[in-house]
């Protein structure tokens, strides 16, 4: 669950919905030609990619009186979360599979870096023992190699449209910022209107991409239980994010 900060209020959205932001950006992006056959196999897997966060969210939980959010998960919790996504996309294909797989293993990897939770550290050490080895079964039924060209643009694709989504989700932005896709282009999306984003750049294929997300509001508040919370998530006022993105066709390097 992303909380966007507001004022008074929490505004609650989904992952399941956030990712759903992501495919639509990338439906309408250049993707890199390593994936021209690969395409239906890549967009499931960026729609997909947080599909075990569903079930969470029916029963969300607070941290320090708060709603929790997704970058507040303790690893025990999350590894699930993204084991659950992971065989969603396994389901669908060994691409989808070994992306998403190792999205979540960057995560790990993270978080054995930066936290401190022997817990934490325990669950992230295992998540990636056992991912290692679902890869190499991936890999064997694909007939490729650790790092094949297309494992890893589809990698770097699942994040970089990941990031997107996240970037417009998570907060109300003011100030541009520059992203680079897998195919090395740079892009530069800077808000206008309360709604709008310019994109400067090259990946981008359509004049004006609509995108909307359901939210849920809740007062700013100390909840003193988990299910003080969902109660009051329950109760929010049910309503839409939107944003207009228009582009502005740009010379970018490749790289």
């Amino acid at each position: 669950m992303i909380v966007r900060p507001a004022d008074g209020d929490y505004i609650l959205i989904s992952q399941v919905d956030h990712a759903r932001i992501a495919v639509e950006i990338a439906r309408s992006w250049r993707l890199p030609s390593r994936l021209d056959d690969l395409r239906k196999e890549f967009l499931f897997a960026v729609e997909h990619h947080d599909d075990g966060w569903r079930d969470w969210e029916r029963a969300p939980t607070i941290v320090d009186g708060a709603p929790r959010n997704f970058m507040d998960m303790p690893m025990p919790v999350a590894t699930g979360i993204w084991s659950e996504s992971v065989d969603v996309a396994a389901a669908n294909s060994p691409w989808g599979g070994l992306w998403v797989s190792r999205h979540f293993c960057h995560l790990a990897e993270l978080a054995i870096a930066h936290r401190t939770d022997p817990a934490d550290r325990a669950s992230a050490e295992r998540f990636l023992a056992e991912h290692v080895v679902a890869q190499q079964r991936w890999r064997a039924s694909l007939c490729v190699e650790t790092d094949f060209p297309a494992e890893l643009t589809g990698l770097h694709g699942v994040q970089f449209f990941d990031r997107l989504s996240l970037w417009l989700c998570c907060e109300e932005r003011t100030a541009p910022q520059d992203f680079i896709d897998p195919a090395g282009n740079r892009s530069t999306w800077s808000p206008e209107k309360a709604s709008q984003i310019r994109i400067t750049g090259n990946g981008f294929l359509g004049s004006d991409l609509e995108l909307n997300v359901p939210t849920i509001s809740i007062p700013r508040q100390n909840y003193a239980s988990d299910a003080e919370l969902r109660a009051a998530v329950s109760r929010g006022d049910r309503g839409l994010l939107t944003w207009t993105v228009i582009s502005t066709p740009g010379i970018s390097p490749e790289g």
